[in-house]
């Protein structure tokens, strides 16, 4: 009984000691840290996103087409007839990469995906969207939109995870009500090196 007492004993100690004002004010800075840093992440993303729209000059694009593993630099939008997947690489004033847009193509033409991966300043990815339109999804007539996002800290663990599902007037759909034909697996990568190596990209210096 003694021995089952001070057992018990101890382990109210730890739990009070975890639930302490020092580790609760630990906990909550924490907290605020994190929310801080989607904050700014969030801010970054779209930065980029808006410098995706207005600066076309400083697109990179690629196409791998089905008889090369190599995709091929595509100048003046000239775009073989067999293309696979669709690369366009943005950089930034400083010519750094900032973000990689990879689109598969679709012979059914039902759907639309965009892969996006987001650089910090170091090349570590931050940020990933997966963006569909897309038709036969049974819960919606026309098209509908679905987007996937997640935000990482440095150590490339997910912070944060956003989900919106909505028809093509922006009205929220049910996930569980609609099927989705285009639901095929993806790679997320770490960083800007390993994407560009994953793909047998190549980048003119």
């Amino acid at each position: 009984m003694k021995l089952t007492f001070y057992t018990l004993a101890f382990s109210i100690l730890i739990f009070s000691a975890c639930q302490s004002p020092e580790n609760k004010s630990s906990d909550t800075s924490n907290q605020t840290t994190a929310v801080k840093d989607i904050e700014q992440m969030t801010l970054h993303k779209n930065s980029i996103d808006t410098l995706f729209k207005n600066s076309y000059e400083r697109l990179m694009i690629f196409a791998k087409v089905s008889d090369s593993d190599t995709p091929l630099a595509i100048m003046n939008a000239d775009f073989p007839e067999n293309v696979e997947v669709s690369f366009n690489i943005l950089k930034d004033s400083l010519g750094k990469i900032v973000a990689t847009f990879e689109s598969p193509s679709s012979e059914s033409g039902d759907w639309n995906i965009v892969y996006t991966h987001y650089f910090d300043s170091e090349g570590k990815t931050f940020a990933f969207e997966r963006q569909t339109y897309f038709y036969n999804s049974m819960c919606t007539e026309g098209l509908a939109h679905e987007i996937i996002t997640n935000f990482y800290n440095n150590d490339f663990s997910v912070l944060d995870k956003k989900y919106q599902l909505t028809d093509e007037y922006g009205k929220n759909l049910h996930k569980d009500s609609c099927q989705f034909p285009y639901d095929y697996s993806y790679e997320i990568s770490e960083n800007s090196e390993d994407y560009l190596s994953a793909n047998r990209i190549l980048i003119p210096h």
